[in-house]
């Protein structure tokens, strides 16, 4: 026997939502923050990238006047208003929500216009309180054959660290100078020990110009360690 017909499954994207509230947290009602700063946004790879579910609990969907799709419907739902109402999926693009929801569709704008790189992404949001910095990654899910091809993208908050000097007072500002200072003196001490030999047979064949020449390559190293004293600047 050949079955000949249509196989379809059936599936709601409000079980996809639902899992993603409580896998990343809820937006407490009525105001924009939530119990979790990581994001996930999942939908349609093929344009324009309708929405499946996100984990701000946004719905994907609106219900739009059936006459015109373009004005909303009067009513929470399509029932309670004498004009006819549908449902209108939204693009991810056109995602209009809350604080959290604008980061999600900066990283899928800023993802989609580099390609889906698999690097991490930064993206700033300067409203969103304390939390400025995301660390955003995005990637497909597809089933071969079933035409399903599906995004998924995860912001992940990151913190700009402002304790990034070293200053008189900090418990690294004196071991930083002693064991530079020792290091370069030490490496001058070698140096001017190789330059009083340098008649010795011994250090004739060990080349003493280029094994002078390294040894005060290693005291400037030393050196180098002090630039990081001080305050931040655009040259060190």
């Amino acid at each position: 026997k050949v079955f000949a017909g249509v196989l379809a499954v059936d599936y709601k994207f409000d079980d996809i939502r639902q899992f993603l509230l409580a896998s990343y947290g809820r937006i407490v009602e009525g105001t924009d923050t939530t119990t979790s700063q990581t994001f996930v946004a999942v939908y349609e790879d093929e344009d324009p990238h309708y929405i499946i579910a996100l984990s701000t609990g946004t719905s994907g969907q609106r219900l739009v006047l059936t006459a015109d799709p373009t004005r909303p419907c009067p009513a929470t739902d399509g029932t309670a208003s004498n004009l006819p109402c549908e449902p209108q999926r939204i693009p991810l693009a056109d995602l209009v929500g809350t604080l959290y929801d604008e980061v999600l569709v900066h990283a899928f704008l800023h993802h989609k216009e580099a390609g889906y790189p698999k690097e991490l992404i930064k993206i700033e949001q300067d409203e969103l309180m304390d939390r400025k910095f995301y660390l955003t990654q995005s990637s497909l899910y597809e089933q071969p054959g079933a035409n399903l091809r599906w995004r998924v993208i995860v912001a992940m908050p990151s913190s700009q660290g402002n304790a990034d000097t070293i200053e008189p007072g900090d418990p690294l500002f004196g071991p930083i100078i002693a064991i530079g200072t020792i290091g370069f003196v030490v490496c001058l001490a070698f140096a001017g020990v190789i330059y009083r030999k340098r008649q010795d047979q011994v250090v004739r064949y060990g080349d003493w110009r280029f094994t002078c020449a390294f040894i005060l390559g290693c005291a400037g190293l030393n050196c180098s360690t002090l630039t990081s004293l001080g305050p931040n600047t655009d040259t060190l």
